[in-house]
């Protein structure tokens, strides 16, 4: 004869899994976002550095979340991102990469970057940078080398991240059974 085996609080426990349940999505989230952390602010160590604003604005957006599927993505609302983890021109990497120079035009008055642009005769706009031999109407431009920081912030860490994850939702499990 097999051995019985008597559960008790299987109500109780059944609705601590429930209520679980009911806030999933949020307690999934929060674990991802968490995780999510480490190469956040493992990219914003690594990402140029001249004022701060572009690594200030290094961040994490939630794009998708269900109770059994959450999705961040970590980057830049900066247009200069693509530039500094891929390069451009020459030194471009990754797919449509033209491997190319490139021509700079001014656009209006005031500050590009270094060079400054400013009028000349009949109104014109032209480029200008200290030790240049006079304004130019453009610049033909080698392109920047890549300088990474999403992609080692994000490979280099994955073992951490996952931990980061785990222990979050082991902690939110141990939570909702003790309330």
């Amino acid at each position: 004869m097999g051995k019985q085996i008597r559960i008790t609080g299987i109500k109780e426990l059944a609705e601590d899994f429930r209520r679980l349940g009911d806030a999933m999505a949020d307690t999934l989230e929060a674990a991802v976002q968490a995780g999510a952390l480490i190469p956040r602010n493992d990219a914003r160590a690594r990402a140029p550095y001249k004022t701060g604003d572009y690594r200030r604005k290094i961040g994490i957006e939630t794009v998708e979340k269900t109770p059994t599927r959450c999705a961040v993505a970590i980057g830049v609302d900066d247009v200069r991102g693509p530039w500094l983890e891929f390069g451009t021109g020459l030194y471009a990497e990754g797919e449509g990469a033209t491997k190319q120079p490139y021509d700079i035009f001014p656009r209006g008055p005031g500050f590009a970057g270094s060079a400054f642009l400013s009028p000349v005769e009949g109104g014109k706009m032209a480029l200008y940078w200290n030790g240049a031999p006079h304004p130019v109407k453009h610049v033909r431009h080698p392109g920047i080398c890549p300088r990474p920081h999403f992609r080692p912030a994000i490979d280099e860490n994955a073992a951490a991240i996952e931990y980061e994850i785990r222990a979050a939702l082991d902690a939110a499990i141990v939570e909702a059974i003790r309330s």
